[in-house]
């Protein structure tokens, strides 16, 4: 069984209530799958989320770390193998001034689960070099943050997204990935975001929204479990405008 969790935006709320960081949280079964809802706000008393992660009992099962280049109001979608060993699920979410707040939600399923512990050695590579977020350049960031790179494969598109937008980023693969990483010269730094990839547990489909400028690169970075490294590279100096109510999306199929 697989999970479907999604972040959603919805408008931001002023005030200094501490449960406004997160709005509402609701997680069903769908589909085969049990699909959940949270809401977000991503600068909450001038300061944004710098890392999200969650468990189910003492499993991890989402790990990823965040610049100031998302959109405010967060989106983020993931997928991940059902640990039936509890109907909870916790989240940490870690903010840039270091205040971090947890909470914890009900997993609802359609029928009953007996609930045991699933023989599973999730592996959360939890090691980040955070001296990539203050790069300015791309290659110093990539540099900071996996050292010297060579790639087997690039990619090199043009952006399918009009510039000055918040683009959406569909990430999928079927490779034994340790982490993915996002890049852009277009913002003030150029690191993104850190997503890592939690072996036996993360299913690798991902779905959030970037900021980025008028013109230069958006540059996805994946690193495998051998050490092998791919790069997906979109030109947004060459954007095609797209029309008025479609949403701009860029799919990443890792492979």
């Amino acid at each position: 069984m697989k999970i479907l969790l999604i972040l959603l935006p919805l408008l931001l709320f002023s005030g200094e209530n501490i449960e406004k960081r997160i709005y509402k949280e609701k997680t069903k079964f769908k589909d085969s799958s049990l699909l959940s809802k949270i809401i977000l706000n991503n600068r909450f008393d001038d300061k944004f989320i710098s890392n999200i992660s969650a468990k189910v009992g003492t499993t991890p099962v989402l790990n990823i770390y965040l610049s100031p280049f998302v959109e405010k109001l967060l989106y983020l979608r993931y997928k991940f193998i059902d640990i039936a060993s509890t109907d909870k699920i916790n989240y940490i979410i870690s903010y840039s001034d270091g205040d971090i707040f947890k909470k914890e939600f009900n997993i609802k399923r359609k029928s009953k689960v007996d609930y045991k512990r699933v023989n599973l050695k999730a592996v959360n590579e939890n090691i980040i070099n955070k001296k990539a977020f203050e790069d300015n350049d791309i290659d110093k960031a990539i540099l900071s943050l996996y050292g010297e790179v060579k790639y087997i494969k690039t990619v090199i598109n043009n952006s399918p997204f009009h510039p000055m937008l918040y683009p959406k980023i569909h990430i999928k693969s079927s490779l034994d990935l340790e982490s993915i990483a996002i890049f852009s010269n277009t913002n003030d730094k150029a690191l993104i975001s850190v997503i890592n990839v939690i072996k036996n547990v993360s299913i690798i489909d991902y779905k959030f929204k970037v900021r980025i400028g008028k013109h230069g690169s958006l540059i996805i970075i994946a690193k495998s479990r051998n050490g092998e490294f791919y790069r997906y590279e979109y030109l947004i100096e060459n954007a095609i405008c797209i029309s008025d109510g479609e949403e701009p999306i860029i799919d990443v199929n890792i492979n």
